[in-house]
């Protein structure tokens, strides 16, 4: 039977969320918690969502995406791509990624893929498939670390700092509107709506301040695992440079939080290890800096990506929806 593609509409959400209770996961949480469900994924009038479906309206595949802006064509982060394996064509996942190629989007992002689909992105001829290079501080006064294995210690000492470290949501859309971004464009209403003001976890921005001019915002989150938290910076924007004038802060906010270690899943700059002060995550690198937390599993995890971006541009772990709950805490 011929499979229609289309955008979804408000009357095929529950549809939506059965399929990936039965195609996915009947506990997962964008199956199972329609306020999560639409936070994500509905703008005004618009369901995020690209179905697949047959002549009697059976969904076969859907792919979700998380727009980076307001605009008539933002940049995009793919959510979820799923589809029904008895009745589905094969290559109808190629398909939907097609369909979102062909529409008025700017840049397509699909952070944290499978590496067995990366022969799909290729077909497609996405100039970009990358891995995030993981980044980390860690806290040399933690006695025991029970969240990171650290089988070779780190020590960090900085010098006194030449800009100033302020933790705060509080940024007004003029200054957030004058930072520096390159590739895709993620506006003051994503910055909000993902970060500032998002219901299902908190994060706190880290401003970096050079004479009294806000160049840099740092997004984390904090995190916890046996009784133990750690620091996960999730996205940035501006000059991510400014980090270099900030080391010590930094460590001293690592510290006076009582966290185990700062981490930063990046992909762009290739000298960012040597002016940030933070540590690449390597193979050689025996320590282990989990990223897995709902459930936790301590290992260390790699995270590949596709996009239309080319030439200069950077990604962050929270791109797409890597960095949302997977079950709702009560």
């Amino acid at each position: 039977m011929k499979e229609h593609i289309r955008f979804a509409r408000f009357d095929d959400i529950d549809n939506i969320m059965d399929f990936l209770k039965v195609h996915w996961n009947e506990n997962h949480i964008l199956a199972t918690s329609k306020s999560m469900f639409e936070y994500q994924h509905v703008m005004g009038d618009k369901v995020n969502y690209i179905i697949s479906e047959l002549e009697n309206k059976r969904i076969t595949a859907v792919l979700g995406f998380i727009p980076y802006s307001l605009s008539d064509e933002p940049d995009i982060g793919f959510a979820i791509i799923r589809k029904d394996e008895q009745v589905a064509s094969k290559i109808i996942g190629a398909q939907l990624l097609e369909f979102a190629q062909k529409s008025k989007f700017g840049y397509l992002v699909a952070n944290g893929i499978n590496p067995k689909i990366v022969p799909i992105f290729r077909f497609l001829r996405y100039p970009s498939v990358v891995k995030l290079k993981q980044f980390y501080i860690l806290n040399d006064q933690v006695e025991e670390y029970k969240i990171a294995e650290v089988s070779h210690a780190i020590k960090f000492d900085f010098a006194d700092d030449d800009a100033r470290l302020e933790v705060s949501n509080e940024i007004s859309e003029g200054s957030y509107n004058n930072l520096e971004q390159k590739g895709y464009y993620k506006d003051y209403w994503y910055f909000n709506h993902r970060y500032v003001n998002y219901p299902f976890y908190e994060y706190k921005c880290l401003k970096v301040i050079v004479k009294d001019e806000l160049e840099l915002i740092l997004v984390t989150r904090v995190t916890t695992a046996n009784d133990s938290k750690a620091i996960r910076i999730v996205d940035y924007i501006g000059n991510l440079r400014s980090i270099g004038r900030v080391k010590k802060a930094l460590y001293d906010y690592l510290v006076e939080s009582n966290s185990e270690y700062m981490d930063f899943y990046f992909y762009g700059d290739p000298k960012f290890e040597k002016y940030s002060g933070f540590k690449l995550r390597d193979e050689d690198d025996s320590n282990i800096i989990p990223n897995y937390f709902e459930p936790f599993v301590r290992a260390n995890i790699e995270i590949t990506s596709a996009t239309t971006m080319s030439g200069e541009f950077h990604l962050c772990k929270a791109d797409s929806d890597q960095d949302r709950p997977n079950s709702i805490q009560k």
